[in-house]
């Protein structure tokens, strides 16, 4: 009986190891699957990056974005000299393609009371900014061209009406 109980206990133990075995096994290969699956999903990104520049002077602040037909909208912020670097959600870079873009910048004044516009409203949306970019390979000098033509000297305010 002692022998019968003996084989029997290294029975259960070989029969939970071998369980144990397939189960990892079988979710080490199912975490592998999710990775490539996860990976291969993601559209490739192209690092770029620039200047922007207003009348031939460095837009000192700002945001700009890209809109890629497919895959996701690049975006990123000017800096004092007029830089931007591009990334997304997935990673630094843009999308490969001729994408349209869109360039908004203001400041406060009035002690925060108000904002200015420091590019014409038409520049904020990729449809009326006639502005595009064409990516194809890695690209670290960009420059974008902005007129002030069209430029409002209304503030808006606070309270989203706009004052002369």
């Amino acid at each position: 009986m002692h022998r019968s109980a003996h084989v029997q206990t290294n029975w259960l133990t070989f029969c939970r190891n071998r369980i144990l075995l397939r189960a990892t096994g079988t979710w080490a290969v199912g975490l592998c699957f999710a990775v490539v699956l996860g990976c291969e999903s993601r559209t490739p990104l192209v690092p770029v990056a620039g200047t922007v520049a207003l009348d031939g002077e460095p837009l000192p602040m700002g945001n700009i974005m890209v809109a890629p037909a497919s895959g996701p909208v690049a975006y990123g912020t000017i800096d004092s000299e007029g830089r931007f670097s591009l990334q997304t959600r997935d990673g630094v870079g843009c999308v490969v393609g001729t994408h349209p873009i869109s360039i908004t910048a203001s400041e406060m004044v009035d002690d925060g009371a108000a904002i200015r516009r420091l590019v014409p409203e038409r520049y904020s949306d990729f449809a009326s900014s006639e502005l595009s970019i064409e990516v194809t390979d890695p690209t670290p000098d960009l420059r974008i061209e902005l007129t002030s033509e069209g430029l409002s000297e209304r503030l808006l305010s606070n309270e989203g009406d706009l004052q002369f």
